[in-house]
């Protein structure tokens, strides 16, 4: 049997108290051979007028603020919403796991404006089409799609219309990125979970396996138009 995936290439696990230790010491680790744990400890920022100075370190905290925020898990992208500073989301996430309080509930998934919508639009399309770079730079710029409770109010989520076109290297890549519950989540459409959208049709058997893998609770949720073909 294969053996368990890391969250991604840089932790083995998102950031939970249970895995906080490790979570920091991992990402410090990746960033210093990265070059970039200066600009996420240091607070000292160039002026803009420095035009040597200044967009080096804005590089290097974009990069360092893309690593922290891809690593974090989608629970914790609410602390760190609208951050622009490395430091300040590392520091932010260290308060929330380093103190004897446990870790506030995040908040609300924030709704997509009007043009965020329309980007949403796009990244489906991209989806269908089997551009999973297209697809993944949206999700980089607005994680909060791949967060349960706001994925709940979409239509269809990315996984349902990767797994409905069978595009398996995005399926595989959705299912390494979202939590188990996320494919629990049923279409607003046919009431279908990406499990059963890909069970409706016979050739798409290895997708319906890599969605199993991930979790087996949709095998025991019904659905609206019947994919499982079970007649009563």
């Amino acid at each position: 049997m294969e053996g368990r995936r890391n969250f991604n290439d840089i932790v083995a696990e998102p950031l939970t108290r249970n895995s906080s230790a490790d979570w920091f010491e991992w990402v410090k680790n990746y960033l210093i051979s990265r070059d970039l744990w200066e600009v996420t400890n240091n607070s000292a920022r160039p002026d803009e007028d420095d035009l040597e100075g200044f967009p080096k370190w804005r590089r290097n905290n974009a990069a360092a603020l893309h690593v922290i925020r891809i690593s974090c898990g989608c629970p914790n992208h609410s602390h760190i919403k609208g951050v622009s500073k490395a430091k300040d989301a590392w520091d932010i996430l260290y308060e929330t796991y380093n103190n004897n309080a446990p870790a506030s509930a995040p908040a609300s998934p924030p709704e997509l404006t009007e043009v965020e919508e329309l980007e949403m639009s796009n990244m489906l399309k991209a989806i269908a089409e089997n551009n999973w770079l297209a697809a993944k730079a949206f999700i980089d710029r607005y994680p909060q799609v791949l967060d349960v409770d706001f994925a709940k109010s979409m239509g269809e989520t990315p996984l349902h219309v990767a797994a409905k076109f069978g595009h398996l290297g995005i399926v595989e890549e959705l299912v390494r990125l979202v939590p188990e519950e996320y494919l629990e989540i049923r279409d607003a459409y046919w009431g279908n979970t990406p499990l059963a959208m890909a069970a409706s049709h016979s050739e798409l058997i290895p997708v319906a396996a890599c969605l199993i893998s991930k979790n087996k609770k949709p095998l025991e949720i019904p659905t609206d138009n019947n994919a499982w073909g079970d007649s009563g």
